[in-house]
């Protein structure tokens, strides 16, 4: 489907289509031999069966698409009123163009259930998905992705600053080893409330009238033993050492811009200190997401090479305070104590740098990892919000150190072209001899902080791509993995394992007869997996409020000979090796320092000048095959770039 103003300009606006394509088929019914139609709302339409040509063209007149700024029947009062009013009449007229593109062979769900799955099983549920979703929108619903909203006030409730919460469900139909199965859960989303503009900043901002609004505000929002209960312990009663010296930046400052800030609250630091500091506690005037955040971190990771951490407290209690002691200390070494976790409680040792590690690391005896040499990796891909289709997108590698451990991390990240989903600089041969890819740089890594021993096994953590992806991950990622190691010894074939980790989706679990959750640690294998490929569903966290949403794996290839219940071990103890917390998370540690780096690495680019980056940090990179350039990050210093100055 492509879609067109009268005047040959696509459109872009979300919403449009479905009323475009609802024209089309009410007044082309006998052209199009009265074929019922299923329409995505963007660039694809479903029918049984062909239409009459191959490419077919319509124009379609809405009334309805007029809006304008000058309420009631008032002709306009001014020139202003007038150019208002014209802006706002957009062309009623639309060109449609309908091309054919593929035929979706149905009889291929049936095929997977019976373990022949193809890529048209995958395109054949869409296709079930986008009819759903077609019903959902001639009843008047909002589409979200796969959920969907009716417009009842009984599903609206008021959150507060000119927002709503709106209640509705989710539905996809996924194959699974009971059949074809209609995957249906509660939904929830965010809308603004409707009404003028005006009305909204007053509600958000908490202020009285117009004239006390703020205009300018990868804003809205607001020997010791330790028994884990429930998946959680405790680290109160902890403390450090005093700091060397209080600054505060000069109230004169306030209103420069955030580079300029923080280039001479450094100025005026190091005028004080006798040497460069081990660590630095920044206090923001705003929260965390404020201006300051990217260049501050920026200057002391990337320029001065020193640990950092930055808090703007809205509320300070001993959970916070515990809090940020963790991520300090997983940064720098602080804590006089790390505890060990086994089944049922945790033992403290002597061991700065991280606050808790496994039993099983400390003895060791995890299955199969303690063995032979180990290297786990975390990927994820993050990128820039809808609408800004110029952002490069971040890639975020994080590699386990120091084997036999699994709780100790370091993080490369590179940028890649914008909205590129799979990471293209795990190999980046630059000549005959010479590797500039990630993967060079965490094998190295691995190889000196682990006794110089290479890894027998890789085991890779994949977040974010969908089943459709899944191939693309083996042929491209996988196969970059591969060319590194190959890169550097020729010889050297170690196994993989190549593990999907999916939080977003709607499958969730309760305990037999009981709207509880069920406990943290439980596994689910089998019923509701697939009819064929290695899957399962972990909830290894406590659900403290609302319900649990488990994690789904999915295993794409297992060179390595994990069985099922050691996957599963391996896959539960990676859940509590997470520094920054006190409780068993819901995906590996590792995915999640993948999502730390790439957002705090991204925020180092957004008050970048991009000559300056270019011509400061050796030019732009071309990292993709379609040869698009983008902004590269600047390197951090020797003493930071394999410590977790991302937790």
């Amino acid at each position: 489907v492509a879609l067109f103003y009268e005047d040959g300009r696509p459109i872009d606006g979300k919403g449009v289509g479905r009323k475009v394509l609802d024209k089309v088929h009410e007044t082309y019914k006998s052209e199009l031999d009265g074929k019922e139609f299923a329409y995505d709302g963007e660039k694809s339409l479903f029918t049984v069966g062909a239409l009459p040509r191959n490419k077919l063209e319509f124009t379609v007149v809405l009334d309805s698409m007029n809006s304008t700024r000058n309420n009631g029947n008032a002709s306009p009062d001014n020139d202003t009123d007038k150019k208002r009013m014209r802006r706002s009449y957009q062309s009623k007229t639309f060109k449609v163009e309908l091309s054919f593109a593929a035929k979706i062979p149905m009889q291929s769900i049936a095929q997977a259930l019976r373990g022949q799955e193809s890529e048209n099983s995958q395109e054949a549920l869409r296709v079930l998905d986008i009819i759903l979703r077609q019903h959902a929108a001639k009843q008047g619903c909002l589409l979200v992705r796969q959920s969907f909203f009716h417009n009842d006030v009984k599903n609206f409730a008021d959150v507060g600053g000119g927002v709503l919460g709106c209640r509705g469900f989710h539905s996809s139909f996924r194959t699974s080893q009971g059949g074809l199965s209609l995957n249906i859960d509660v939904s929830t989303t965010m809308i603004i409330q409707p009404g003028p503009v005006v009305d909204f900043l007053i509600a958000n901002q908490n202020v009285k009238d117009p004239y006390s609004i703020d205009w300018t505000k990868l804003k809205v929002g607001n020997g010791e033993d330790f028994f884990p209960r429930n998946g959680r312990w405790n680290f109160n009663n902890k403390k450090i050492d005093e700091p060397f010296d209080v600054f505060e930046e000069n109230p004169q400052n306030r209103r420069a811009p955030p580079v300029v800030r923080v280039e001479k609250m450094f100025d005026f630091i190091q005028s004080k200190l006798p040497g460069a500091p081990q660590f630095l506690l920044c206090l923001l005037p705003e929260r965390k997401n404020s201006d300051l955040y990217g260049p501050w971190k920026k200057k002391c990771l990337s320029e001065f090479g020193i640990v950092t951490q930055c808090i703007a407290p809205m509320r300070v209690n001993d959970q916070y305070l515990t809090n940020v002691l963790l991520k300090i200390n997983a940064k720098v070494k602080a804590l006089p104590h790390m505890c060990t976790i086994k089944r049922g409680k945790t033992n403290l040792f002597k061991l700065g740098g991280l606050n808790s590690m496994l039993a099983v690391e400390h003895s060791p005896s995890i299955p199969i990892v303690s063995k032979s040499p180990t290297l786990i990796l975390g990927m994820d891909v993050s990128h820039g919000q809808p609408g800004q289709s110029d952002v490069p997108s971040i890639a975020a590698v994080v590699s386990s150190r120091h084997w036999p451990l699994i709780s100790r991390y370091r993080a490369s990240v590179r940028t890649q072209s914008p909205k590129l989903e799979m990471v293209d600089s795990l190999f980046n041969k630059v000549s005959d001899t010479v590797d500039e890819g990630i993967m060079k740089e965490v094998l190295l890594d691995f190889y000196v902080s682990s006794a110089k021993r290479k890894p027998d096994q890789i085991i890779i953590f994949r977040d974010g791509v969908s089943e459709s992806q899944f191939n693309q991950v083996l042929n491209i990622e996988l196969d970059q993995i591969i060319e590194a190691c190959k890169f550097l010894d020729d010889k050297w074939c170690p196994k993989f394992l190549v593990i999907i980790a999916q939080k977003n989706h709607h499958t969730k679990f309760f305990q037999p007869g009981s709207p509880d959750n069920v406990p943290p640690g439980t596994v689910i294998d089998n019923k509701v997996c697939h009819p064929r490929n290695n899957d399962f569903y972990m909830c290894a966290h406590a659900g403290m409020i609302g319900t649990t949403r488990p994690t789904h794996y999915h295993v794409l290839y297992d060179e390595i000979g994990f069985s099922a219940d050691d996957l599963q071990e391996l896959v539960h103890s990676l859940s509590y090796v997470y520094q920054r917390s006190t409780t068993a998370i819901s995906v590996v540690a590792p995915i999640c320092y993948a999502h730390l780096a790439a957002t705090q690495m991204s925020q180092f680019m957004k008050f970048e000048d991009r000559s300056e980056t270019s011509s400061s940090h050796g030019g732009t990179g071309v990292t993709s095959a379609a040869a698009v350039p983008v902004q590269q990050l600047p390197k951090l210093q020797e003493n930071v770039c394999n410590s977790m100055f991302f937790c």
